[in-house]
């Protein structure tokens, strides 16, 4: 019996199709279930984001090696960062030169966008600090802008991690 060239080539070739199908389809289903974990973090105001890199205006990233984060609850936000930049002003008879602060006061407003969401928030209870703008990704890889009303605009990039998740 002889087997037909076509033919010979043919079957591993369905085969192989075939495959690539099913785990193309096992990987959307785990990229489902990132995107909903991500989802109700972000939805329920309660995560944290641990800062890994800073990236001041003009300059190169900075790798962090201290617990750096952004912890937003329903009720609060509080921030410990560190600064590298430019000031335009800073505080009189303080040794803080980070941006570090708990905010009570705050408008927080999620949009989603192709590929996660973008979150906005504006702490209405103090100077400093005019507005951090998140942008986070399903797999919970963000970056986060923060922009000041005394200094230069700075930005981080972090994983979100759920507020119980210890980091360091």
């Amino acid at each position: 019996m002889k087997m037909s060239r076509s033919r010979f080539f043919a079957e591993p070739v369905l085969i192989l199709i075939g495959l690539m199908i099913l785990l193309a389809s096992c990987a959307t289903r785990k990229d489902t279930a990132a995107d909903s974990r991500m989802k109700s973090l972000v939805e329920s105001k309660n995560f944290k984001f641990d800062a890994q890199f800073a990236v001041p205006i003009g300059a190169r990233q900075i790798q962090l090696t201290g617990p750096y984060e952004l912890v937003i609850s329903e009720k609060t936000i509080s921030a410990h960062l560190p600064y590298y930049g430019v000031a335009y002003r800073a505080p009189m008879g303080s040794d803080e030169s980070g941006i570090k602060f708990t905010s009570g006061d705050f408008r927080y407003t999620v949009s989603p966008r192709k590929s996660g969401w973008n979150i906005q928030i504006r702490p209405d209870d103090q100077q400093e600090v005019r507005a951090l703008n998140l942008r986070v990704t399903a797999s919970g890889i963000a970056t986060l802008q923060v922009t000041s009303n005394y200094r230069q605009s700075i930005s981080y990039s972090a994983r979100i991690v759920p507020v119980t998740e210890k980091t360091w």
